[in-house]
């Protein structure tokens, strides 16, 4: 189930210009979350990216946990962490990839605007 969870993520978010890497093991998966993809900037730390995009996700019924701020060089750099329960089933997944994307989509256009 791991497996399918991470290749659903990087089919539904791996093009977007906001996450900068997916990677995980098992249903452990980490999202680097990025100003520009291409890049691989981050966001200015006081932005509070991180919190942001959990308090969406959260208020839309999701649970992520946000990384260590500070993953590039201690200073910058923002990630979340997917760690969905063993006995997750596939009509989840999908809710997971579409309010994590949608998360995403909110806090980018609040700060972008």
């Amino acid at each position: 189930m791991g497996e399918k969870l991470l290749g659903t993520l990087r089919e539904h978010l791996g093009d977007s210009p906001h996450v900068g890497d997916i990677r995980g093991r098992g249903l452990f998966i980490g999202l680097e979350i990025v100003s520009d993809k291409e890049t691989r900037n981050p966001f200015p730390l006081e932005w509070n990216v991180t919190a942001r995009i959990e308090e969406a996700a959260f208020e839309r019924g999701l649970l992520v946990l946000g990384g260590v701020e500070g993953l590039i060089d201690g200073a910058s750099g923002d990630h979340l962490e997917l760690l969905p329960p063993y006995t997750i089933e596939d009509d989840h997944l999908d809710f997971i990839v579409h309010t994590l994307g949608e998360s995403i989509k909110e806090v980018v256009s609040q700060i972008r605007t």
